[in-house]
């Protein structure tokens, strides 16, 4: 005898398809890990860009408050501009 369904059950209630499990799911990375290696892998290309550049960290430590308030200006001036846009 086959289950028949009520008025009062919505069709398909009760019948959630089951989804076969993958042989790798074990295995996968949550999404946090996935993004602190993104992050990692950033900061460590930007250190290997920084020590290829051979910036004079001499000159950076005297100006570094004109560099802070030029970063400063520029985020500014980016977010008035994508809030007009």
């Amino acid at each position: 005898m086959a289950h028949q369904v009520s008025a009062a059950e919505p069709l398909g209630a009760g019948t959630m398809p089951s989804r076969p499990p993958r042989a790798s799911e074990g295995r996968r990375l949550s999404f946090r890990v996935k993004v602190a290696l993104v992050w990692l892998g950033i900061f460590a290309l930007v250190g290997v860009f920084f020590a290829l550049a051979k910036f004079d960290v001499a000159w950076m430590r005297e100006n570094f408050r004109f560099i802070v308030t030029g970063m400063a200006v520029t985020i500014f001036v980016a977010v008035v501009s994508i809030f007009f846009a």
